[in-house]
């Protein structure tokens, strides 16, 4: 996690709940996984990864 406040104390904003949102399920999947260091079985995670096998690119 130090890592990552490295780089985002350098931003004028937070930008993980943007990552996160609902919107871009690949997305929210890699900010839970990389940015939140989330498990890859976390209930959040799981559903995450499940919408973006539905919705192009990946679909």
């Amino acid at each position: 996690m130090i890592a990552l406040d490295a780089w985002r104390s350098a931003l004028r904003g937070d930008p993980v709940p943007w990552l996160l949102e609902q919107q871009d399920p690949a997305i929210r999947h890699l900010g839970l996984r990389e940015l939140l260091d989330e498990r890859e079985d976390a209930p959040s995670v799981r559903r995450a990864r499940a919408a973006a096998m539905r919705v192009p690119p990946i679909s």
